[in-house]
């Protein structure tokens, strides 16, 4: 029975992980989304949708095809939403700052990617899995509204 379990546990992150992966195959043909769209507005309604989603993963323990279609849906946002924001900062501070700004935008990804894990294990031994989703769920809305402040962008 505990080999079962670990099967059905491996299958699962498995069927997750390519959950989480697969919108970044269709990045390009979602990158011509964003250049038709206002960036601001898509990148709002990504964070809007993301804070949806994972509101109902905080409060809902879904079955695992339901919780493989939100894990889809979200990393679909966060594959649009990278693009538009990749290409708005460098708009908004001028041409001449694109090195500062790229520089800044790499460093912040470089730092989540070096303290978020850690950070997201103490918060989940802290919080648990509910209060580490109702967190990241305020994230997103704190992302929208700071976004409001933007100035509409197309490309």
């Amino acid at each position: 029975l505990g080999v079962a379990r670990d099967a059905g546990s491996s299958l699962a992150v498995g069927l997750l992980l390519l959950a989480q992966t697969l919108p970044r195959v269709f990045g390009p043909l979602l990158g011509t989304v964003v250049d038709r769209a206002d960036q601001r507005h898509l990148m709002i309604r990504c964070d809007l949708g993301q804070a949806l989603l994972y509101a109902f993963l905080a409060l809902m323990s879904p079955p695992l095809p339901v919780l493989l279609l939100v894990v889809l849906a979200a990393a679909s946002l966060a594959t649009l939403f990278a693009p538009a924001g990749r290409s708005v900062a460098p708009r908004l501070f001028g041409p001449g700052a694109q090195g500062n700004t790229n520089a800044l935008l790499g460093a912040g990804l470089n730092a989540g990617l070096a303290v978020g894990p850690a950070a997201g294990g103490l918060l989940f031994a802290t919080l648990g899995l509910p209060g580490v989703l109702a967190l990241n769920t305020l994230s997103f809305c704190a992302s929208a509204l700071l976004l409001r402040r933007l100035p509409a962008v197309r490309a």
